[in-house]
């Protein structure tokens, strides 16, 4: 039995919910009543309410049911709220802008239930690059080469994702999510860390959900620097399972944090136009994802 948990803001997530609820009746059927589900939709208080009003419609369907919160909970607090008021073993989490893209979805996810404690599906990319959204779609498309099952079943907790993934009730009492996560980033990355530490399974299967949400290139570029500040506000054991924290602890071995500092300082406007232009390159942008990080710790520690 499942229960599809989905968190909203400022989003139209009818196409998604409707989806679910079409394959979830039909495997119910097929399954002659032995599996049974709940799709929960909570908007966390978004001030566009147009995007949100259709979701009262839900409460219309079988098995939905929509929360229109009056305050917002931010990206941890919610997802555990959803869980709270779901009545199911199994519980899926999917993101907003997700879109489901194949015929058995749902199945796919009910019979490789008994594959580990968690299950992850997986994340396509849109076949187009919005215009404007270059900078995510590039940064999505880069990071294709870590998203096959394989590789991602070689470094189960590394590549942890709450875009598309299945928690065993037992597991989710026993973590949940950290509620300081209340902004972009990161939440998934410390709930992989916490699943290793407490020894769960973790089992990647090709189960894929199409990523829609691709943000234009200054929303986005503000979400890398809001889920640095988070990184650096969550701290341990987060920080060492980092690759920038890795990066930037070996630059202070080698007595070059002054260096990056000053040529983050130097170029940051260059960068800055590189990223929200057509044509921005990732490697700018993990340099500047680095020299953000250590400007800004520099700047903290005063």
């Amino acid at each position: 039995m499942i229960s599809f948990l989905i968190p909203t803001y400022n989003y139209d997530c009818t196409s998604l919910v409707l989806t679910l609820f079409e394959q979830s009746s039909t495997l119910k059927k097929k399954s002659g009543g032995t599996f049974d589900f709940e799709i929960l939709v909570a908007d966390d208080a978004s001030p566009m309410k147009e995007k949100v009003a259709c979701y009262a419609a839900l409460q219309n369907m079988e098995g939905c049911h929509f929360f229109p919160l009056t305050a917002n909970l931010g990206r941890a607090k919610i997802r555990n709220f959803l869980a709270k008021q779901s009545h199911f073993d199994y519980l899926v989490f999917i993101d907003c802008d997700a879109e489901i893209c194949t015929s058995d979805f749902v199945e796919k996810y009910w019979t490789s239930r008994m594959l580990g404690d968690v299950v992850c599906g997986s994340l396509r990319n849109p076949k187009n690059c919005p215009v404007g959204g270059e900078l995510r779609y590039r940064y999505e498309k880069e990071a294709e080469s870590h998203r096959g099952v394989e590789f991602r079943n070689s470094r189960p907790y590394a590549y942890f994702t709450t875009f598309n993934v299945m928690f065993h009730r037992s597991v989710f009492d026993v973590l949940q999510f950290d509620e300081r996560c209340t902004e972009y980033g990161y939440e998934d990355a410390l709930m992989g860390v916490m699943l290793e530490q407490k020894g769960y399974s973790v089992a990647h299967i090709d189960n894929p959900l199409v990523h829609n949400g691709i943000d234009g290139n200054p929303i986005y570029l503000n979400k890398v620097e809001t889920s640095l500040r988070v990184l650096y506000r969550l701290g341990e054991p987060l920080q060492s399972a980092s690759a920038l924290i890795q990066m930037r602890r070996r630059l202070e071995r080698w007595h070059l944090l002054p260096l990056v500092r000053g040529l983050y300082l130097l170029f940051a406007y260059n960068f800055r136009s590189n990223l929200l232009g057509r044509h921005p390159s990732m490697r700018i942008l993990k340099f500047y994802k680095l020299g953000y990080y250590i400007q800004m710790e520099h700047s903290l520690k005063g």
